[in-house]
């Protein structure tokens, strides 16, 4: 008998070492993985594991595995890799998909899809956007409007305490509310501050690594579990936004009628529509479309992705911005300076504002991996590439001679085949938004505490409140003009 035991757990022992023999690591523990190993502190943990197994690191998460990344150049060759292109169905898309199909958890959209469906996806999206001007100048006029009424709001409240946390929220949604569906609303519009809330609160509440959704016989046989029933109703919501829109779209289209293809909604329409009638499909290729794979839970899968990928990251970077920049004053003041001497068409000028702005999506990296395949935290705020990486330093980003530097190593839109496609879009607001409320208001913190939270799927910035004091800027062309 002895001998029997003995030997099952020497062959256990030498399954669980070989498992983790590559990447570098350690047996992770039943049920648990490796996750006793990163308490009680994530974050030294990792720094750790580094030292001791080197860039590559394999690990377990509850039952799924890992790879951690440490280094740039690993990460960058690995994500233009074919092997890290595909990805899992994450947690939140899993209910996701079932709330859009009626049950089925078949992945749905960009981000969790893979193969020709991710293929056709992605190209129809990326195709559409730059057609409605993505990074260019033509989608300027749209955050030029949600910037004068966002001004306007700061010059009435001027004198009263501002939350940092929710300034920029309903600003951002309403841009890609109307790329989406050609229209806006009024910022003080009932239906925009509710879905802001929705967005905001279901990315910084949202818990990707509970150990419910670990295992997905936990949501077959324990489905009224209070963190399922308020993900679905975060999805719900949102979702009853974007079916709102979509009725009236195919309406117009059911009855004869010709739907704009001046909004994402409504090409992504018209071509499932011409799909349908012409029965064709594009052959494959760079640019090509397979138009057999446009289907109306896609669309709505996608429309979902764009809020939660381009709004509370947008608006949580500039609410840092504004947070750093009021923490260092004579920081706001040399931006300010810079900022007075310039005008829009000068923007190439820009070196102190640009560092900035590129500094704080640094300064606010997560503690926690935004995704399994990279470690994010680790190349944003190693010391080793960075000259004081705990500090708010624009000089990161500036060449001895005062020029933008970029850097190799700071990817905050990812990169390989999975980059961010609203990168453009991102840069255009935050440069607009940053430029433009740093030159016409001077921030200052109050006496409120500053307080730092848990961390969701995204860094918010710490709730605290800020003074916005509309500056006395000389009669001249300015950035704003």
């Amino acid at each position: 008998m002895w001998s029997t035991v003995t030997l099952l757990v020497t062959v256990l022992v030498i399954l669980l070492v070989r498992m983790c023999r590559k990447p570098s690591g350690f047996p992770p523990v039943p049920v648990l993985g490796s996750i006793p190993f990163m308490l009680p502190d994530a974050t030294k943990a990792f720094q750790n594991w580094q030292k001791k197994f080197g860039n590559i690191v394999g690990m377990k998460m509850f039952n799924t595995w890992c790879i951690i990344l440490y280094d740039t150049s690993i990460i960058k060759e690995a994500l233009g890799s074919h092997a890290f292109s595909d990805r899992s169905n994450f947690p939140l898309f899993l209910i996701r998909n079932e709330m859009i199909t009626g049950g089925s958890e078949e992945p749905l959209g960009i981000l969790s899809t893979n193969g020709d469906t991710w293929k056709t996806q992605r190209r129809f999206t990326l195709r559409t956007l730059k057609d409605f001007g993505f990074g260019k100048q033509s989608l300027e006029p749209i955050i030029r409007e949600e910037l004068e009424e966002l001004m306007a709001d700061l010059t009435l409240q001027e004198g009263q305490k501002v939350q940092v946390k929710s300034l920029f929220d309903r600003s951002i949604i309403n841009v890609l509310w109307a790329t989406v569906t050609g229209k806006r609303f009024s910022l003080a519009d009932t239906r925009l501050v509710k879905l802001s809330n929705k967005v905001s609160s279901m990315m910084q509440n949202f818990k990707p690594f509970h150990p419910a959704f670990r295992w997905r016989w936990v949501r077959k046989f324990f489905p009224n579990l209070k963190i399922f029933k308020i993900t679905e109703g975060y999805i719900v919501d949102i979702l009853g936004f974007i079916e709102e829109e979509l009725e009236s779209f195919q309406e117009k289209l059911n009855s004869g009628c010709e739907v704009s293809r001046n909004s994402f909604v409504g090409a992504y329409l018209q071509e499932m529509k011409a799909a349908i009638e012409e029965k064709e499909s594009d052959e494959e290729g760079e640019g090509c479309v397979n138009h057999s794979l446009l289907h109306i839970h896609h669309l709505k899968a996608i429309v979902v992705e764009l809020f939660i990928g381009g709004s509370d990251t947008t608006s949580s970077t500039l609410g840092w911005a504004i947070y750093l920049l009021a923490s260092n004053p004579e920081i706001q003041q040399r931006v300010q300076e810079e900022l007075d001497r310039c005008t829009l068409h000068d923007g190439h000028h820009i070196r102190g504002a640009e560092s900035g702005r590129h500094l704080s999506p640094r300064c606010s990296s997560p503690d926690q991996p935004d995704h399994y395949p990279t470690r994010s935290h680790h190349t944003q705020e190693n010391p080793d590439l960075w000259q004081f990486p705990d500090k708010f330093y624009p000089q990161h980003f500036l060449t001895p001679e005062g020029t933008l530097r970029k850097h190799e190593y700071f990817l905050p839109f990812g990169t390989g085949k999975r980059v961010c496609l609203g990168e453009s879009l991102a840069r255009l607001q935050l440069f607009l938004f940053f430029t433009t409320l740093v030159h016409r208001f001077s921030w200052r913190l109050t006496d409120d505490p500053v307080v730092f939270k848990t961390k969701g799927i995204t860094n918010a910035p710490p709730d605290c409140s800020v003074f916005a004091t509309k500056r006395n800027l000389p009669d001249q062309e300015t950035l704003e003009a």
